[in-house]
């Protein structure tokens, strides 16, 4: 399953550890699934949910689950999936699978209780003593990795820059227009082809001096990047580039601080860099930063 993953693994999606679904399911802000279990423990939840195309075979006629199929919304396998997740989650009513819910759950909350007893009555053994509970869901994987190539873009406001970043996945539908369209790429973790049309490289950080000489030689050895960039902390980015060297603070932490770089890119392509304070608007709400920019 891995392997047959890789791409979209590389690609930024965070691939779950079979046996720890329930705490990634719990912690979902919106859930597509096929006409299996899994929708109905998202029902459950009454959590906003997207049903893939078909009607499989295994779905019984007048079941929940095939009432829950008639009434969930459909994914379009053509449409734009962040558009149709945030319709989904917008259009969402508490409480609008109780009735399909009611009709697949019994005695709700009893589960380990009635599942051990039945268990010990078919073995002809007595229960134990202690009380029957599930333990507590582990983490579903790893904390996700950033992509190692990232398609970034910019609207420009008055006075902030909004961003818009997508993994550059092999395959899919191509991401839509923007302004200030750049290629950000992780230089351990890349091709050789994807180097070859970065516009940011990505180090790590070792130290200014160390930066600032291993940033040149990319620069020479990539002609075609503009920018070389390195997170010093999670709130601070190094960018440099042919004639500059620019440090990139944000006021808060809590985002990924390479965003930075692609602030410093778009200020250099309106011709705006300069040192002073900035703002940078996310999904999450607007960063205010500092840029200083030397020789």
């Amino acid at each position: 399953m891995r392997a047959w993953l890789t791409t979209a693994s590389e690609a930024g999606v965070t691939v779950i550890r079979p046996d720890r679904w329930q705490s990634a399911l719990v912690a979902a802000d919106c859930v597509v699934a096929d006409q299996g279990s899994l929708a109905l423990y998202a029902a459950a939840l009454d959590l906003p949910l997207l049903l893939t195309e078909g009607d499989p075979a295994h779905t019984v006629a007048g079941s929940p689950l095939a009432a829950l199929a008639e009434r969930a919304v459909r994914l379009r396998r053509t449409g734009d999936l962040l558009a149709q997740l945030e319709t989904t989650r917008a259009t969402h009513r508490a409480g609008q699978w109780d009735d399909i819910v009611a009709r697949a759950v019994v005695a709700p909350g009893t589960a380990a209780p009635n599942l051990r007893a039945a268990i010990y009555r078919q073995l002809g053994v007595a229960e134990p003593s202690e009380p029957a509970e599930f333990p507590p869901a582990l983490p579903p994987a790893d904390p996700p990795g950033r992509p190692a190539v990232i398609v970034a873009g910019a609207v420009e406001h008055a006075d902030l820059v909004a961003l818009r970043r997508f993994p550059a996945a092999a395959h899919g539908p191509p991401h839509p227009a923007m302004d200030y369209r750049h290629l950000v790429v992780e230089i351990a973790r890349a091709a050789v082809r994807q180097l070859a049309a970065a516009t940011i490289l990505v180090v790590s950080w070792d130290g200014v001096v160390s930066f600032t000489r291993r940033a040149d030689e990319l620069l020479t050895t990539w002609p075609d990047s503009l920018l070389v960039a390195a997170c010093v902390d999670p709130a601070t980015c190094v960018v440099r580039g042919r004639q500059h060297t620019i440090t990139v603070r944000a006021v808060d932490a809590g985002f990924d601080p390479l965003l930075l770089a692609s602030l410093v890119f778009v200020r250099l392509r309106q011709g705006r860099l300069h040192s002073g304070p900035d703002r940078l608007r996310l999904t999450t709400g607007l960063i205010t930063v500092a840029l200083s920019v030397s020789a």
